[in-house]
């Protein structure tokens, strides 16, 4: 963070004697006229020069371009920051720029535990995260790995990223894994109440749409099948369930500060159990390859946002 010193309006400028003091009020008008003014016009000149200072002797800091949005320039600069030397490089095969595979690519990928590329999952053949990437690195077949400490190494082929629409199938979430609110309005053995009652007695919907008997805790680990985000939902996970439970098609309901609501007529695969560790972010990277455009859905280039790294950079 920048900070700027205070500059004392009696501080005394330039020359010349007099009788009055520097604090009174006539001092203060002749100061305001004179030096003071005079430093008011300085300091932006003075600023300019050090921002094409710090251009000229860091380059890289902002990345080849001062005119890429200033959304993009804060990403350059995390990356150069935190992520360009957090992993071996890749002489050969570049790993891509300016992102990191956080999210859980898992299923696209597959687990590999020794350098030889066992399959053993003991514990004295899990790999690092350099071990990772260098073996991916080395491996022609390897385009994309990632790495965390509860199930190590994985890697495989290419992935798309966030809304990249061009290239695999095989899709990836940009987002580091968040812990959800969510509950299924579907009658299930599992999260009926304990009580005796007959699940087919009362219904799941009745009790998850009352506010005195919900459960938003009921789906912490990330569910699918509930289709695209509801934005006009998306305020807090009480309305997201609101807007479920007043459409007669809705089967379930999710919620997150960072990707919104999401509600639908099915919902399935439902992961996670609340153990901490499964919302820690991922490391990992993808070699970049010359068949790809890596564009969205206008067809423009498509780069992470990063919403959760960017509050770390910020704070």
């Amino acid at each position: 963070m920048l900070s700027s010193s205070t500059i004392s309006p009696f501080k005394k400028l330039g020359g010349g004697g007099g009788g009055k003091a520097w604090g009174t009020p006539s001092r203060r008008r002749d100061n305001r006229r004179g030096g003071g003014g005079t430093m008011m016009k300085i300091v932006p000149i003075l600023l300019a020069l050090s921002l094409l200072l710090i251009r000229a002797t860091f380059p890289s800091f902002l990345g080849p371009s001062s005119s890429l949005p200033f959304h993009d320039r804060v990403r350059r600069a995390y990356w150069n920051f935190h992520l360009s030397n957090a992993v071996p490089s890749c002489p050969d095969h570049p790993w891509k720029e300016y992102e990191d595979l956080r999210g859980d690519c898992r299923s696209e990928l597959r687990p590999r535990h020794g350098i030889d590329g066992t399959s053993s999952s003991s514990s004295t053949n899990m790999l690092s995260v350099d071990e990772c990437a260098s073996s991916c690195c080395d491996d022609p077949n390897c385009v994309a790995w990632q790495h965390r400490r509860d199930g190590g190494c994985y890697q495989g082929h290419d992935v798309r990223l966030g809304m990249e629409k061009d290239g695999t199938p095989a899709w990836c979430t940009d987002h580091a894994p968040v812990k959800w609110y969510g509950q299924s309005l579907m009658q299930t053995a599992d999260n009926y109440p304990a009580d005796g009652t007959s699940k087919y007695d009362v219904t799941n919907r009745m009790l998850a749409c009352d506010e005195s008997t919900w459960n938003p805790h009921e789906e912490v680990g990330q569910c699918f099948g509930l289709g695209d985000v509801r934005p006009e939902s998306s305020g807090s996970y009480l309305d997201c369930m609101r807007a479920c439970c007043v459409d007669p098609t809705c089967m379930g309901w999710q919620w997150n500060e960072v990707l919104g609501c999401f509600y639908g007529g099915q919902m399935y695969g439902c992961k996670g159990e609340g153990d901490p560790i499964s919302y820690e972010p991922f490391v990992g990277r993808r070699k970049k390859l010359d068949t790809r455009s890596y564009t969205g859905p206008d067809g423009k280039p498509w780069n992470m946002k990063w919403k959760d790294a960017m509050d770390e950079f910020y704070t």
